[in-house]
């Protein structure tokens, strides 16, 4: 089950915005990566707030600036992980009503192997 962890300023973001947020991130896992409907949970989805933006010289996001964590299980293409980005880039901006230039997703692939038991056992990629 993929974990989100959603970035963004303190006070410019209500419960009612987070909450379409987290349901286009939700839309655009169930559409890309096929997660399943009923794996919808808000444990899923975590919030982190920040009281100051990062700024750069190359920076031209807004207030409304968004960072999102993507982190799941390896095994996914190129071009899958490449239509998540857009995706969830284009649903977030239209849920929040921000310019896609102020969402920044990083996306995070963790090692895992099944087990004889068909348990998930995270461990370090074999050199």
């Amino acid at each position: 089950m993929p974990l989100a962890k959603i970035h963004v300023l303190e006070g410019r973001y209500d419960q009612n915005r987070m909450a379409k947020v987290s349901a286009a991130i939700q839309a655009a896992l169930m559409n890309t990566l096929r997660v399943p409907a009923e794996a919808n949970s808000s444990s899923n989805c975590r919030r982190a707030v920040s009281s100051t933006r990062p700024h750069s010289s190359a920076c031209t996001t807004t207030d409304d600036l968004i960072i999102l964590d993507l982190t799941f299980i390896q095994g996914r293409s190129k071009e899958t992980r490449l239509a998540l980005l857009k995706d969830t880039n284009t649903r977030v901006a239209a849920a929040a009503a921000v310019s896609p230039d102020d969402i920044l997703i990083s996306l995070y692939e963790l090692w895992a192997r099944i087990s004889r038991l068909g348990k998930v056992r995270r461990s370090a990629p074999k050199p």
